[in-house]
């Protein structure tokens, strides 16, 4: 096998052929599937240059026939470290078969429609259902993991329905103006049924949201998001504004405006970004940055990205991902920033593979994670 046939692969090159090609030379011994996933190692840690990916090829084919006349099988990521000096950053995205861990149990929890007549109801994402008034007009109707909300004049006045969208899940709504938007995990919404005739269209959003928003010159569309609001005429952006972290707006493309809500003195005061920038509030207003906006879309894609991220955000995240509980004991890693790239990991994956490059340990109890200093 060519090794820069499995390297295009990793970068997502491969047509449908060379991937099956691939993947029957990954099944035809158990070698080829170790060499496999050292080389996915050493893709991931940041290496791209094709004379490192040559020879770490190479480096792992005459490792792997050692291991195969001792007949030991060693972790993987051990091997990958022989590299770590040839690349910039430490960065992990693998695509492993999940692997069952009977110590930590995953609640499926649910997400939770609360409609304008003070009802509930969770909601099964695999479904598909009408929601109706009490004189039985159909105004949305969910299929699968979203729900279409239709746009009805009749109404003059406003009504609001929530969503609440728990750990470990996403959803998507769109709104009764078309606007789309794809919910994170750990995150509610409160918007109207029905928006009305030359007002503002507003939502309420606690927790992180992509906005793909309908285009409408007479009505603004507002995001008030706990210390921020955006405020746009159409456009795609995404808002983070969880409770405890730094709330930040990310614009793919259009134009928006960021309001600090916050603080009564610096009530008022905005900043307009571009696509491509990111405008995070700080204790000293706005910060704005260029970035890469798909480091900041991905979550849609169910990929986890920490990018430059202190170890105490990137455990919020993966709190929030695989809805786990998470115990840090060892403080020491908090302000320590970090980069990676995960894919379909289970949570025993991620924290196998991540643990390497943070460097502690952990263990389960009482099902929930415990990370402490490693001994």
């Amino acid at each position: 096998m060519e090794y820069r046939l499995i390297t295009k692969y990793l970068s997502e090159a491969a047509s449908e052929a060379e991937v099956a090609k691939i993947f029957q030379w990954i099944e035809a011994s158990p070698n080829n599937k170790e060499a496999f996933m050292e080389i996915k190692k050493i893709w991931a840690l940041g290496t791209k240059g094709d004379a490192d990916i040559e020879k770490a090829w190479y480096e792992i084919q005459e490792r792997l026939s050692i291991m195969s006349r001792r007949r030991k099988r060693t972790n993987v990521l051990k091997y990958a470290a022989v590299f770590i000096g040839l690349v910039a950053g430490a960065y992990v995205w693998l695509f492993q078969e999940p692997a069952e861990n009977p110590g930590l149990i995953i609640e499926d929890s649910a997400v939770v429609l609360s409609t304008g007549d003070n009802t509930s109801e969770k909601l099964n994402v695999n479904s598909e259902q009408n929601f109706a008034t009490q004189g039985g007009k159909v105004f949305a109707t969910q299929i699968g993991n979203k729900i279409v909300y239709k746009t009805n004049e009749s109404m003059k006045e406003l009504v609001y329905n929530e969503i609440k969208v728990p750990h470990g899940k996403t959803f998507q709504l769109v709104l009764s103006d078309g606007s789309l938007v794809h919910l994170n995990s750990g995150t509610s919404m409160k918007f109207p049924v029905n928006f009305l005739p030359d007002q503002e269209r507003k939502v309420f959003l606690d927790g992180e949201a992509y906005f793909e928003v309908a285009r409408d010159e007479k009505r603004p569309f507002l995001v008030e998001a706990n210390d921020i609001d955006v405020q746009v005429l159409g456009t795609h952006f995404n808002v983070s504004s969880y409770k405890g972290t730094e709330p930040f707006a990310v614009l793919v493309e259009g134009s928006v405006s960021v309001s600090d809500n916050h603080q009564e003195e610096n009530s008022g005061a905005s900043q307009v970004i571009v696509p491509g920038q990111k405008a995070s509030l700080t204790s000293n207003g706005f910060a704005v940055e260029e970035v890469d906006v798909n480091d900041y879309l991905e979550w849609r894609q169910g990929r986890l990205i920490f990018n430059n991220e202190s170890f105490q955000e990137i455990v919020y995240k993966i709190e929030r991902r695989y809805n786990v509980e998470i115990s840090n004991a060892y403080t020491e890693l908090d302000p320590i920033k970090f980069n990676g790239k995960f894919g379909n990991e289970t949570i025993i994956d991620l924290l196998d593979t991540f643990k390497e490059s943070a460097g502690f340990d952990y263990y389960i109890e009482d099902n929930k994670v415990i990370i402490n200093q490693p001994n």
